[in-house]
């Protein structure tokens, strides 16, 4: 059995038991070894919107499908990582936006709002260090962008 497919074994796992966060982690977790996987990517859409993250995370997945964005995998996953930030859900926030930058954009912009969020998730876990360090990334994209 591959690491990918043992992932959205697990993310299926944890989401019948109600660890919703935690099943979007695995999910991520595997996306970031296999970005290219359908299977994992709608497998984790579904436990989002089975997720009490539903209410809000509606909405902006249904402007990516109308932005035609829902099938990428940096995108999908980057988003579900800010709604759980949002949440509250910090410690699964980092593991599902550090997969986003695994799995890689060449949008500077997208990229940067990774680095922002994931800056405020490990703040609020009290990780002053790994907070700042993001926080200097996001600025340097600001400074490229000319923001």
């Amino acid at each position: 059995m591959s690491f990918p497919m043992a992932y959205f074994r697990q993310g299926v796992a944890l989401q019948y038991l109600g660890r919703h966060a935690d099943a979007l982690a695995a999910f991520a977790s595997g996306l970031a070894q296999d970005p290219k996987s359908l299977q994992l990517l709608v497998g984790m859409v579904e436990a989002a919107m089975k997720s009490p993250l539903r209410e809000t995370l509606e909405p902006t997945y249904q402007q990516l499908q109308k932005m035609k964005l829902d099938k990428s995998p940096f995108v999908v996953v980057s988003v579900i990582g800010q709604e759980l930030l949002t949440a509250g859900h910090h410690s699964a926030s980092v593991v599902v936006l550090e997969a986003a930058l695994k799995i890689g954009t060449c949008s500077l912009k997208l990229r940067g709002s990774v680095f922002s969020a994931l800056s405020s998730a490990y703040w609020s876990l009290g990780s002053t260090e790994k907070s700042t360090s993001y926080m200097q990334q996001d600025l340097e994209v600001a400074k490229t962008l000319g923001e």
